[in-house]
């Protein structure tokens, strides 16, 4: 963190002894700024997209929660269907567990896979459609107001 925060303060000295003003510094950083964020957000959309498209490789099945999966560095929610296990793609979520993780029968979208065997919960569902809805919207906005500038 120190290192880039070195880089910036020596390119910005750079800048300023080349003849720079602050002001067209300030203009092409802001520039800079807007591209890498426009460039996050259809990363983002490409991401949600490329889930949205997966969901039709999956059946609804009714299903039961077993357990967590521990790893490096998130929880994953296991499920039970026709005897088979079933590991949820998006971490578990960590607040309110006891009120979303309960025993019983559960509608999930399963996958039965070659290394493994996958599955949606209700809650990733949420997480991908209200993920979705924001990334386009978000690019939307972004447009406009590119349109709006030219």
């Amino acid at each position: 963190m120190l290192g880039i925060v070195l880089a910036l303060v020596i390119v910005l000295i750079l800048l300023l002894l080349i003849g720079f003003s602050w002001s067209a510094i300030l203009t092409y950083t802001g520039i800079a700024a807007a591209a890498l964020l426009g460039l996050a957000l259809i990363v983002i959309a490409v991401f949600f997209i490329g889930v949205i498209c997966s969901l039709f490789g999956f059946r609804k099945e009714i299903g039961s929660f077993l357990r967590f999966e521990h790893s490096e560095h998130f929880d994953r929610a296991v499920y039970q269907c026709k005897g088979k296990e079933y590991t949820c793609l998006f971490p578990a979520e960590n607040y309110g567990r006891e009120k979303i993780y309960t025993s019983g029968e559960k509608k999930i979208l399963i996958r039965d896979g070659k290394k493994r065997n996958v599955v949606y919960d209700r809650h990733s569902l949420l997480i991908i459609a209200v993920g979705g809805g924001f990334s386009i919207l978000s690019i939307a906005g972004l447009l406009i107001l590119f349109i709006l500038q030219h």
